[in-house]
């Protein structure tokens, strides 16, 4: 049976990694989950960080004055 983790151990993992600067195949190994599944968390990871990176530009372009925008096209 496939095991079911929740985001924030998912997140915490590949902060192990990108952070903390330990390898793939180790953490697989300490924490018993395969590559593959590190390396499809990673993508997740950073897909959702450029989202919000994304989201958090459009609020600040929505936020400034209508001619400040002209100016920028």
């Amino acid at each position: 049976m496939k095991k079911k983790y929740d985001r924030e151990f998912k997140m915490n993992t590949v902060r192990l990694i990108q952070e903390e600067g330990k390898t793939v195949a180790q953490v697989a190994r300490e924490l018993g989950i395969s590559e593959i599944t590190l390396y499809r968390w990673m993508a997740e990871y950073k897909k959702d960080i450029q989202s919000s990176s994304d989201v958090g530009n459009r609020r600040r372009v929505a936020n400034e004055p209508t001619h400040i925008r002209l100016l920028k096209t």
